[in-house]
């Protein structure tokens, strides 16, 4: 009679041990098939060789359709829509940090916002530096932090900035492409026009301006020359909800994309800022991310990431926003 408890109680153990293994396997994140069909795929993996990253941290997507990344080695990487690494060129200076933003001008013309180095940087296709504008300080045409750079249809440059703990001077300047100074506005706090660190700009199709303001957890629109419009979004990871938004971009039908660096997601909104969903949760598999810096849109409607600390560049079918 033993004997057979011990044998019973055996199987029992068996069949337990085996159900486990059927509940994890089930529940285990799907890994996307890394084909061009698929609806995500990635390139890049950490490391300092060509087509690797380390931390890349700001994206954009060319004229001539062509992805663009900068991470903290400096680098600024060059690829093709499948991910094929093409070539790549340096910044004249890392010691200091890092640039966090990058734009194209409709003529094809780089800007690179490096940050440390309180300067806008411009580029021709070929990483052949052209000129540069810019120094440190709080007055106009002076910076303390450059997060990024756009550039609309009449080739005027707006550069965000946030300021240090003594200025607190989070601001929108604008340019010529010449580095003349036209206007600023903005400054550090919650209100409407105010911000708390913008890490991203994008220029919609009327010229109007839109800053991912960060630390408010919010986006913010603007005519071009400075005047509040419209602004969403609150703290949290609900639809419509967002928790440190630090990238970014439009795509030609007007919808909005924004990276969360906070909630490890790319969320989709209409133009008026309603969310037509999210995609992404915490991880390293596909299909997930750790800490997405910034995107960009391609002409297709294409959205790549950089997924900062998984050191890759992720790519989104915008038909996985589909309902």
């Amino acid at each position: 009679m033993l004997l057979k408890n011990i044998q019973f109680y055996n199987i029992y153990l068996l069949f337990v041990f085996l159900f486990t293994l059927l509940f994890i396997f089930s529940c285990k994140p799907k890994h996307f098939s890394p084909q061009r069909e698929s609806s995500v795929v990635s390139f890049g993996s950490h490391g300092t060789q060509q087509g690797q990253f380390l931390k890349p941290r700001a994206l954009a997507f060319s004229p001539d359709e062509k992805i663009y990344a900068v991470d903290m080695t400096g680098r600024i990487q060059v690829f093709d829509v499948f991910g094929k690494y093409l070539h790549s060129f340096r910044t004249p200076e890392i010691a200091l940090g890092k640039p966090t933003g990058l734009g194209f001008s409709p003529d094809g013309l780089l800007w690179v916002a490096d940050t440390h180095y309180h300067r806008v940087l411009c580029y021709n296709s070929k990483g052949i530096l052209l000129k540069q504008f810019g120094k440190y300080g709080n007055k106009i045409d002076e910076f303390v932090y450059a997060t990024d750079v756009a550039i609309d249809k009449d080739g005027f440059v707006y550069v965000t900035q946030y300021g240090d703990t003594l200025s607190q001077n989070d601001r929108i300047q604008k340019f010529t492409q010449q580095g003349e100074f036209l206007l600023a506005w903005g400054k550090r706090g919650t209100k409407e026009g105010e911000f708390e660190r913008p890490m991203s700009l994008a220029i919609e199709k009327l010229q109007t301006v839109l800053v991912a303001d960060a630390c408010n957890h919010r986006i913010q629109r603007f005519s071009p020359d400075g005047k509040f419009l419209f602004s969403w979004g609150t703290p949290g990871a609900a639809r419509g909800e967002l928790c440190y938004p630090y990238g970014i971009d439009v795509d030609e039908q007007g919808c909005v994309y924004v990276s969360e660096f906070g909630n490890n997601r790319v969320q989709k909104f209409t133009p008026d800022g309603k969310s037509l969903g999210f995609f992404g949760v915490p991880g390293r598999s596909l299909g997930m991310f750790a800490n997405p810096w910034d995107l960009a849109v391609g002409k297709k409607g294409e959205i790549y990431v950089a997924d900062a600390l998984n050191h890759r560049i992720q790519k989104i079918s915008p038909e996985i926003f589909s309902p």
